[in-house]
């Protein structure tokens, strides 16, 4: 039986809710349903273990929304840096306090003492996204659904298959957003795609490598740890106790282990990120539960060393997450791809700057031994926008790609692929199907000056520009 829809948005991370609550208010008329492979939804913030968004500018407005809830439910909370990493220190803390959250609201040109963060709780941040859906009858939402194939007629896609329950579903809309991190509908219906850094010529990058390879930038597994009442030593469990770590500490790194970036929740436990648990090339090469358990008997043992080592004993393991954070796997080969000197251009002069739809200025952020050329300077002076074009694939009409994985060079995705910086995209790929419900168009024809408009993109212009100029 064929199930049909206005809108199917695949993914149901913070790219895929901001397109999903987009479309669904702009276009109230609209059926929507939202595809997602977990329990929970939010992606990399809630199952993939990052539940912080890392300072910087942002776009859109559903983020203030999703803050503003979990401050009032007090299960997020703002983070300011208290310990850097040293070679004595191997660990970064962010603990809470209590800044306003639009103090998370920048990063470009402020020091790593002044950068704030949004911390939460990720069981919470997918109730309030969760609770900002039902809130729109429009919206149908499968979780532990899983997208497995596209039919494509030239240059549209008629209907996809998806599983959940061991029962084959067929859908078909209008629209699609591919909001999956790893393009799969995308992939899937015949869009071309890359994967791995690109040489210098490519783009004409200057940081990029003379020739390119299949490095990817590296993964996490993230851990919570809270406080015990006894401090000790704690037994790493039999199924990793004697696993192979050959090759995974790296003498380049202080105490020649990875380095934790540390943010605390707001009941006081701390969520570490391990940077990097493993090669994000090493990743893609294995099977992902291979991968997963893997990285887990590096948890253990990582945190045994912090236990023994650097004065970590009085904490336990409470969890560790269910799935592997990816920072980068396939990229489209979209209608444009943001690069290098894209990021690093005079604000206002990168190329189709006149179709930003939205903005970001973390800075390029490489981890593992995907290192781009020696010299790389990984701060931005400044903001710099994200041009619609990027979302577009150039093969399929009636898609649109709103995620870590849309048009990006190795670089650029290193610097873009944040969570709020998803949101800002899905939310803008959200807009835009609306107008194509709305006025019968493909994402192809829509008017960019009416999406810009209606996230206030110029007046964000001229507060950069106040800013930094």
């Amino acid at each position: 039986m064929l199930t049909e829809y206005d809108l199917i948005i695949i993914g149901g991370g913070s790219a895929g809710i901001g397109a999903c609550l987009a479309a669904a208010t702009a276009a109230p008329a609209a059926s929507i349903l939202l595809i997602e492979r977990d329990r929970l939804l939010g992606g990399t913030s809630t199952t993939g273990g990052v539940h912080n968004w890392e300072p910087g500018i942002v776009s859109g407005f559903w983020h203030n929304s999703i803050a503003a809830r979990l401050l009032a439910c007090r299960s997020g909370c703002v983070g300011k840096t208290v310990q850097l990493v040293s070679t004595e220190q191997p660990m970064a803390f962010s603990d809470c306090c209590i800044d306003p959250y639009p103090s998370t609201l920048r990063r470009a040109g402020l020091s790593d003492l002044d950068w704030r963060r949004f911390q939460f709780d990720p069981e919470a941040m997918s109730e309030v996204m969760t609770a900002l859906i039902h809130d729109r009858p429009n919206i149908t939402v499968l979780t532990r659904t899983r997208f497995t194939k596209a039919v494509t007629i030239g240059r549209q896609i008629t209907g996809i298959q998806a599983i959940k329950d061991r029962q084959t579903l067929q859908l078909s809309s209008k629209l699609y957003i591919d909001a999956s991190a790893d393009i799969s509908l995308a992939r899937a219906s015949g869009c071309a795609y890359t994967t791995g850094q690109e040489a210098q010529s490519t783009h004409d990058e200057p940081s990029a490598p003379d020739i390119a390879n299949d490095r990817v930038n590296a993964v996490s597994l993230t851990f919570r740890v809270t406080a015990k009442t006894q401090p000790g030593i704690d037994e790493i469990p039999e199924p990793y106790r004697h696993a192979d770590l050959a090759g995974w500490p790296q003498a380049n790194l202080p105490c020649n282990r990875p380095v934790s970036f540390v943010t605390q929740y707001p009941d006081g436990d701390y969520c570490f990120n391990m940077l990097p648990t493993m090669e994000g090339a090493e990743h893609l090469s294995l099977d992902p539960d291979e991968a997963y358990e893997r990285c887990k008997a590096r948890v253990y043992h990582y945190f045994q060393w912090l236990q023994k080592e650097k004065n970590m004993a009085g904490y336990r393991i409470r969890s560790i997450s269910p799935r592997v954070g990816v920072r980068e796997t396939w990229r489209l080969l979209a209608r444009q791809i943001l690069n290098e000197r894209d990021l690093r251009a005079p604000f206002g002069t990168q190329t189709h700057f006149d179709e930003v739809i939205a903005f970001a200025d973390h800075s390029i952020d490489i981890h593992g031994q995907s290192k781009p050329q020696s010299g790389l300077s990984k701060a931005l002076e400044h903001p710099y926008g994200i041009p619609y074009r990027c979302l577009l694939p150039r093969e399929i009409d009636n898609l649109l790609v709103a995620c870590r994985g849309a048009g990006f060079s190795h670089l650029a995705a290193s610097s873009c692929r944040l969570s709020r910086t998803m949101m800002s995209l899905g939310e803008a790929a959200g807009l835009a199907v609306a107008q194509c419900i709305t006025r019968q168009l493909s994402p192809t024809e829509v008017d960019v000056k009416a999406i810009q408009e209606q996230l206030a993109i110029q007046q964000q212009i001229e507060r950069i520009r106040q800013v930094y100029d």
